[in-house]
């Protein structure tokens, strides 16, 4: 049996914060529609005392947005034009305030223009309107995060003489099981500093013990910002272990052939790095972060978000939770998003790094 990726997902916000939403909501479309015309008539106190209640809801609803990111995207799944009416409104209330205007919600269209512009700009945008990049600043955490992780690769492969970093890692001192590269990679995006001294980052990882050891189950079950994606509405699994949201292309002809990374030269000379995937999504090969297991050419099959043989999962190298299709890395730095009907053959040759292969500089 086949199981559609991505699945269906059901509204994983309470019926209270639901129901504010959808009061906030209403209030603010009774505002644009000037049914409360006769506040301008009432006096200041009793003004100034309603403006401070409307900017504390307005505070409310994007700060939630910003601190619940996942509760953000189910509301925006569900409520489409209204969440975004919404976070419009919210940031016009917060504009007017601080602009030391009373806020009166009978706004002339200039100032609706300025407030939807400052939604934009501030507010998260709803994953449908982020994929399809119609903002230059529009482009989800997704992309960021790849192009991290392409320059701390970068990083680790100056330190190697150009040669990637492995995919799985065995040379850690005295470690006696393999470890994934993610736990490699926090020594360069994780230095926090207490009373002049660095932190290591893999202080609570036991790498004599395999990944899915019991005294490795809390680091497993660590938040990492770096290998999440915010909009996935899966994000642990059955043991509470984050899973990653992105993985190395490894395999035969890939930048990995065997998990071990080969030299950037080697990819510049033969494919070309502008061709050739470093990384990519792959929420649903349900990857647990600290998990030694990525991206492997020689089980998945070749496509974007193919249907799986179990719920939540996909068959395919790349999946993502982003509507139509997965962002990747390439090994040039650039993070481009690929749609789901790319063509099967146009993927295979960006996956290979020394295969020779013909591939359009466009229609991809």
């Amino acid at each position: 049996m086949n199981y559609v990726f991505p699945p269906p997902v059901p509204l994983s916000i309470g019926v209270v914060t639901l129901g504010l939403y959808v009061l906030i909501v209403a209030f603010a479309l009774a505002a644009i529609f000037r049914v409360f015309a006769w506040y301008e008539q009432r006096s200041p106190a009793s003004r100034l005392h309603r403006s401070w209640i409307a900017l504390a809801l307005a505070a409310l609803v994007c700060g939630s947005g910003l601190l619940y990111p996942q509760t953000r995207a189910r509301l925006d799944e569900y409520l489409g034009f209204w969440s975004i009416l919404l976070y419009s409104v919210a940031v016009m209330t917060l504009f007017l305030q601080f602009c030391k205007r009373p806020c009166s919600f009978v706004p002339a269209p200039l100032a609706c223009c300025v407030a939807a512009l400052l939604a934009i700009v501030i507010s998260p945008l709803p994953p449908p309107l982020r994929d399809l990049g119609l903002f230059a600043h529009s482009k989800p955490e997704c992309h960021g995060h790849l192009r991290n992780l392409y320059l701390t690769h970068m990083n680790a492969a100056s330190a190697r003489s150009g040669r990637l970093a492995d995919a799985i890692v065995d040379s850690f001192p005295s470690a006696s099981a393999p470890q994934s590269w993610r736990l490699l990679m926090l020594n360069y995006m994780e230095r926090p500093i207490k009373h002049g001294h660095g932190v290591d980052p893999m202080a609570d990882y036991d790498i004599h013990q395999p990944w899915d050891a019991p005294v490795n189950l809390v680091p497993s079950r660590t938040y990492k910002s770096q290998y999440s994606c915010p909009w996935s509405p899966f994000p642990i699994d059955e043991l509470g272990r984050y899973y990653t949201a992105y993985a190395l292309i490894t395999g035969h002809g890939t930048a990995f052939p065997g998990g071990h990374g080969i030299k950037l030269d080697t990819i510049a000379e033969a494919d070309g790095l502008s061709h050739t995937l470093l990384l990519g999504e792959c929420s649903g090969l349900n990857i647990a972060w600290v998990e030694p297991r990525d991206i492997d050419v020689s089980k998945q099959k070749i496509g974007i978000n193919l249907p799986g043989d179990r719920p939540r999962f996909s068959s395919s190298i790349l999946s993502s939770y982003h509507t139509g299709g997965a962002y990747v890395a390439l090994a040039d730095g650039s993070v481009r998003f690929l749609s789901e009907k790319i063509d099967p053959k146009v993927l295979q040759a960006l996956t290979t790094a020394t295969g020779g292969e013909n591939v359009p500089d466009d229609g991809w």
